[in-house]
């Protein structure tokens, strides 16, 4: 090979590293924004504390239908390890109850990927997770982010080994317990439902210890305003794998939560003299499909539970229904086109609602989007609302009054700060050719301006049809400015995707428009019609390379059934199972770089004895690597456009692999007819097939 076709090769290697690099620039930029402030409310927040629970992986269907329809319940003993026997009642009549009588409910919509750490990231950040994530451990998050837990005044957060610390892990104030993972082994062999004991027992021991004279720090930790009470309940998305989503064991594990929430409620009502100053929450961070499945975007999984009751929190609004049309939805907000989006796409599912939760639908529902989530309990505890929070704040959860406009309004106020702080990030970049979000400067200001009047009436005003009239002005208002807000965010997030991929694809461009010239430019001018001859035959093996390379391999790798490697091994090994996965992958690789080989030492007419010495020079066999370079970049060009940060981690992964493959090519073409070489290296063609040649013959050719 000679110098000038090396340096060319190369530099296809180092620009070809380079736009594997780029698309972490123009895909996975992190949506967390440093240096924002914080939006205060203007009056005192109903609740001083807010308790969450998490069902993890519990269905919302399966909980919903446990609470319309009354079957077998099953209680367990939280203060013992035995199961009590079945009594007739609902299986979670408690929670029943309070969506009938209490409080409010609904279904709230996720995003995939459906994994713990994205959806709780969700729950209490009120954000999509970073995409930087997909390429971390699932139990951390790549970049420090503000959740309820910062913004509390102390937090105490008990769950599984995993969940817990990444929820403490930024929030100094918090305070987390949780199990190993030989005591969840072991409580898993015994009973699933023992997770979800553990984490009750942990609350009231507690309680237990926050009195005066026992623990004066804890007692005044517990009476402080803004405390965020945090249960993980991980029974059901253990349960669901093992048993099944629709198995007995699965709703006896909801019937356990029930009881479990139940108790609780009572330990803090009887702790704080029922002061009712107490709101809570119950949700799911996914959903599973019938076999325990989740991670994608299917509807069993993206579709989970969310229920709000106590200090604050609107009752329901009974209904009267003429018709079985279904449910009656309260949806006010600006997330009601993602809500409604994602309802339209799951009529089947809304179908079986409708007959299975028939004893729900006399009761408005308001669904939600699980971002809206943080929003809640903020605006319940008036926590400032999460910096990077792009959820909006549901306010019909919230009892009709002046602190639900307040708390639209400072929803509206952050979302306000946080586009302000992308755009200034944004211009900083971009100088005298940056382009603002033209609507975040036209009409905020109007919208803000019509708040103020509002808020002014309601000094004012001594009538209660004006203080109606001024509520209902500024959270219209406020769901305007959060829709504008919402969409300067996004069009500061993608703003350099443009620009980013169209200097990719001209580096594209060019690269392959040199590698042709460069093959172009033959030593010889005899040899242009050899290559002339033989071009057809190289773009077969290139095509029959890229198939190789393809997303079949992709899938094969990632589909591929560890336990067929068995039989190669005598004794269990990870690495080794793995590099047999590798050598399945690369035999087919070998082939048709033998094939390749071949082909280029074929005769193409009467080849003659300059010819013949001509051939011997690998040199010209080098540059239809030149050939393959735009070929490669052809590819490149198309699968950059299928990269996604969106779907389970799996599809993403997928999507990152292939595009990683194809660029790989330019490196991975070269080793592979080496590897080829090594076989068929000794062949010489002659007129009617090929011979072996010496050994030193060999040597010289190479």
């Amino acid at each position: 090979m000679s110098g000038s076709i090396a340096r060319l090769l190369l530099l296809g290697v180092a620009f070809h590293a380079l736009c594997i690099l780029s698309i972490f620039d123009i895909y996975f930029q992190s949506p967390v924004e440093s240096s924002i402030p914080s939006a205060t409310y203007t009056s005192s927040p109903p609740a001083k504390r807010v308790v969450i629970f998490t069902l993890d992986g519990c269905r919302v269907d399966k909980l919903f239908k446990a609470v319309a329809h009354y079957a077998d319940r099953y209680d367990l003993n939280p203060d013992s390890s035995s199961t009590a026997q079945v009594s007739s009642d609902s299986r979670a009549p408690f929670l029943g109850n309070v969506m009938r009588h209490r409080g409010s409910w609904g279904v709230s919509h996720n995003h995939a990927p459906t994994e713990s750490r994205p959806c709780h990231v969700a729950l209490t950040a009120g954000m999509y997770e970073d995409p930087h994530a997909v390429t971390k451990s699932w139990k951390q998050h790549p970049v420090p982010f503000d959740s309820v837990f910062n913004q509390s005044s102390s937090a105490f957060i008990y769950g599984n080994k995993d969940v817990a610390p990444m929820l403490a892990r930024h929030a100094p104030q918090a305070t987390e317990e949780h199990y190993t993972a030989r005591e969840e082994v072991d409580m898993v062999r015994e009973d699933t439902t023992l997770l979800d004991v553990w984490a009750y027992r942990k609350m009231k021991e507690l309680f237990a210890r926050g009195t005066a004279t026992r623990d004066p720090e804890l007692y005044r930790k517990l009476h402080d305003d803004k405390l965020v009470i945090y249960c993980h309940f991980l029974g059901t998305d253990l349960t669901g794998p093992k048993y099944g989503a629709d198995s007995r064991k699965y709703l006896e594990n909801i019937a356990v939560v029930d009881e479990l929430i139940e108790k609780t409620e009572k330990m803090i009502d009887e702790y704080y003299g029922n002061d009712g100053r107490t709101a809570y929450v119950v949700n799911s961070d996914h959903g599973m499909d019938l076999r325990g499945d989740h991670g994608d975007k299917d509807p069993s999984k993206t579709r989970t539970v969310i229920i709000a009751w106590g200090a604050g929190v609107q009752g329901p609004i009974a209904i009267n229904k003429t018709d079985d049309n279904g449910f009656d939805f309260d949806l006010p907000t600006q997330s009601r086109a993602e809500v409604q989006t994602r309802l339209k796409a799951q009529e089947k599912e809304e179908e079986i609602a409708t007959r299975e939760w028939a004893t729900l639908t006399d009761f408005k529902r308001k669904d939600v989007m699980q971002t809206d989530v943080a929003a809640l309990i903020s605006a319940l505890a008036g926590l400032p609302y999460p910096r990077n929070s792009v959820g909006v704040l549901p306010f019909t959860y919230l009892s009709e009054n002046k602190y639900r406009a307040t708390a639209m309004r400072a929803n509206a106020k952050q979302l306000y700060l946080h586009a302000l702080r992308k755009e200034e990030v944004k211009r900083a970049h971009r100088g005298f050719v940056f382009v603002p979000y033209a609507p975040l400067h036209h009409r905020v200001p109007d919208l803000e301006a019509r708040i103020d009047e509002a808020v002014d009436s309601i000094s004012e005003g001594i009538s209660h049809a004006i203080h109606n009239e001024a509520h209902r002005v500024i959270e219209v208002s406020s769901q305007e400015i959060v829709d504008i807000c919402r969409n300067a965010v996004m069009y500061y997030q993608t703003y350099d995707r443009l620009f980013l991929l169209g200097s990719v694809i001209l580096g594209y461009v060019g690269l392959a428009l040199v590698m042709i010239v460069a093959y172009l430019d033959p030593l010889k001018f005899r040899l242009r019609w050899l290559l002339v001859h033989t071009i057809d035959a190289k773009l077969v093996a290139a095509a029959g390379a890229i198939s190789f390379f393809g997303t079949s391999s992709v899938a094969s790798m990632t589909n591929f059934q560890l336990p067929a490697t068995r039989r190669f091994l005598t004794e269990s090994s990870p690495s080794v199972a793995h590099a047999l996965v590798v050598l399945k992958l690369l035999i087919p690789f070998v082939v048709v770089a033998c094939a390749f080989r071949l082909i280029l030492l074929l005769p193409s007419g009467a080849v003659s004895s300059q010819e013949k010495e001509l051939r011997g020079n690998t040199c010209w066999v080098s540059r239809y690597y030149l050939l393959a370079v735009p070929l490669v970049d052809l590819m490149a060009v198309h699968f950059i456009f299928l990269v996604s940060n969106e779907g389970s981690w799996k599809q993403m992964g997928n999507s990152i692999a292939e595009f990683c493959i194809i660029n790989g090519q330019v490196a991975l073409l070269p080793t592979i007819v080496l590897f080829g070489w090594a076989f068929v290296g000794d062949l010489e063609p002659i007129d009617k097939g090929y011979e072996l040649v010496e050994a030193e013959e060999v040597e010289k050719v190479q």
